[in-house]
């Protein structure tokens, strides 16, 4: 099994889920405070690949200040699932008073965009 599927220059795909939710809580406003996460692992797997994963997530849980509390595993067969998929999804508290939205866009704001805008629907 190729490791090129779960580590890549600057991380793996455990930092990958972990930051890719505290993203998507901070930019709808909220203060991220709790991860759930999601394994289904490929028969065959190496364990040590699973635990240097496994510690990257908790190290970049533990630098964005958020608890992973929960979570699941599935093992499947092998060549069934590219080695690894992880499913993380988060909780968060949004504060009094923040409010996030387009019409309160201003002249001179930055913005960052994902996709181009002729794929977006």
């Amino acid at each position: 099994m190729s490791s090129a599927l779960c580590f890549f220059p600057g991380g793996d795909i455990g930092k990958l889920a972990v930051c890719g939710t505290v993203n998507d809580l901070s930019m709808s406003g909220a203060k991220p405070l709790w991860i759930s996460a999601g394994f289904i692992i490929e028969e065959g797997l190496p364990l040590s690949d699973l635990e240097r994963i496994v510690a990257s997530m908790a190290a970049a849980a533990e630098l964005a200040g958020v608890q992973i509390v929960t979570g699941d595993t599935k093992v499947v067969d092998r060549g069934s699932a590219d080695r690894l998929f992880i499913n993380t999804a988060g909780i968060g508290t949004i504060a009094p008073g923040v409010e996030i939205g387009g019409e309160r866009a201003c002249p001179g704001d930055a913005y960052f965009f994902r996709a181009p805008w002729a794929t977006m629907a």
